[in-house]
């Protein structure tokens, strides 16, 4: 597990805690559900924290933690689960991100 940071500011654009909070939303669906990891890394609030996966432009495709209630106030708990990658692969994921929401909204303006 790559070493933790917490932040009091995960809803905030500069972090990956925006994730949830949707600039960037998921450009493909989540292979697997935000609890089924193991072992369990505890929020604040003592629950399990929920693993989620970044898509801003500084950290695309990067996992973290964060509190499973952050959605409706939560504890902002947050913890990066990964480590971070290469710029190069990070710009590839920004560019495949960019062009998936261009594929998606042509598609819908041309239904």
């Amino acid at each position: 597990m790559a070493s933790s940071s917490l932040s009091s500011g995960a809803r905030s654009s500069s972090n990956a805690g925006d994730v949830g909070y949707y600039p960037n939303p998921s450009p493909i669906p989540y292979r697997e559900h935000a609890l089924a990891y193991e072992p369990a890394s505890n929020c604040w609030c003592e629950e399990k924290g929920a693993r989620r996966i970044s898509w801003t432009n500084a950290n695309p495709g990067r996992r973290f933690l964060n509190c499973q209630k952050s959605r409706d106030g939560g504890c902002k708990w947050f913890e990066w689960f990964d480590d971070p990658t290469t710029p190069f692969l990070r710009q590839l994921l920004v560019d495949l991100r960019d062009t998936v929401h261009n594929l998606r909204r042509e598609n819908a303006r041309l239904n």
